[in-house]
């Protein structure tokens, strides 16, 4: 019987994905099919796994090939993502679910730093600001260099499409965005602060508007250099997270300009009696956006009192959830694409193309069997 052909991986870059990865010896080991002693004598080097294993330890690590024959590991050091409520004591911890898709995510942003370096690909990078700055501030900088106008914003014919705009605008500036089905009791979404590649993601659990406030919410946290979790909305008159606070502001005032909400309202109710739901539902619409930023915002520019967020709270909760509609689900490849994005789509192509990456690895990143991935490559192109 002939001897198995091992692969002489990087020992120090193998012990680095172990850990990033969250699973312990025992778990890689029952993955692999190889014994934690197996495990442990990859990570310091004193053996290396065969070829299926090291199949399989790519697969469960969900790391290019590639990555574990570099001489050392990635430079940017990793990042804990803090999971954080808006108010109160959390009384739970990240589930199993929310940990993989942390994961999975993670190893996408591996994936397109690894990509983008190897393209000689660079972005600028997002600016770095502090809780203490004013968010209205902060957001009005921010949507200069997006480059939306109020006027483009509420052209956008339906929430999808806002949605998809605000994602493009994100992606130019070098932002991974990524779409996950997390649950209706699940974090709202959460953020991976990078220099070269930060990245956010909202749980398609929430309507197009949620979700909306949610990316901002999120890339709010990337503009401090703050990874996060987040769960909960920050209402006023409530003890809120004195973090969380501040990304809700900034996301609603991103999203709604104060001279464009002022002026809004001054049309839509010329008597300057206090706007309600009316002037909720109608702002909502109109600006793409959910009933609370509506309502959070007319509160901070004290065109409406604290009262209305309760009542926005209670009429509006249940319709925050994404309509589940009958009728045929959209194709694998499809729903791939929109979870990770055109830009992530593109960039992984492009690096298999190159040879950067193997096809394998882009099936395992991408969860596609062989005929999905050309279906997905069509679909990529015939987006383009």
């Amino acid at each position: 019987m002939p001897k198995a052909e091992h692969v002489p991986i990087t020992a120090t870059v193998l012990r680095w994905a172990i850990n990033e990865s969250g699973f312990g010896p025992v778990e890689i080991a029952r993955r692999v099919k190889a014994s934690p002693e197996d495990i442990e004598a990859w990570m310091v080097g004193s053996d290396t796994p065969t070829r299926g294993q090291f199949t399989l330890l790519t697969e469960t690590l969900k790391r290019p090939s590639a990555l574990f024959f570099l001489e050392r590991v990635p430079a940017e050091p990793p990042t804990r993502v803090s999971l954080r409520a808006a108010f109160g004591d959390l009384k739970r911890n990240l589930t199993r679910d929310e940990l993989n898709s942390i994961r999975y995510a993670r190893g996408l942003q591996t994936l397109v730093r690894w990509s983008a370096q190897e393209s000689g690909t660079h972005h600028e990078g997002l600016p770095t600001v502090t809780f203490e700055t004013l968010p209205d501030s902060v957001s009005e900088a921010f949507r200069d260099r997006l480059g939306v106008k109020s006027f483009h914003q509420r052209s956008w014919s339906d929430a999808n499409v806002a949605f998809l705009s605000w994602r493009q605008r994100l992606e130019a500036l070098g932002v991974v965005v990524v779409q996950l089905d997390l649950g209706p009791t699940a974090i709202r979404g959460f953020s991976i602060a990078s220099h070269e590649t930060p990245l956010v993601a909202v749980n398609t659990s929430y309507s197009y508007q949620v979700r909306i406030f949610s990316l901002f919410h999120e890339v709010a946290h990337l503009l401090t250099n703050s990874s996060s979790a987040c769960v909960g909305f920050a209402a006023p008159l409530r003890h809120v997270d004195r973090i969380e606070r501040w990304c809700e502001r900034f996301a609603a005032s991103v999203l709604l300009p104060a001279s464009a909400v002022k002026a809004f309202v001054s049309q839509f109710h010329p008597h300057h009696d206090e706007p309600g739901l009316d002037e909720v539902r109608a702002i909502s619409r109109q600006f793409h956006v959910s009933a609370r930023a509506a309502a959070m915002r007319l509160i901070d520019l004290d065109l409406a009192p604290p009262s209305l967020y309760r009542a926005v709270d209670a009429h509006w909760q249940v319709l925050e959830r994404t309509e589940r509609r009958g009728g045929r689900a959209p194709s694998t490849p499809r729903r791939r694409l929109r979870q990770v994005g055109r830009r992530v789509a593109n960039l992984v192509s492009q690096a298999v193309g190159r040879g950067a990456i193997t096809q394998l690895d882009a099936l395992r990143y991408l969860d596609l069997t062989l005929g999905e991935y050309e279906d997905f490559s069509e679909l990529l192109a015939a987006e383009q």
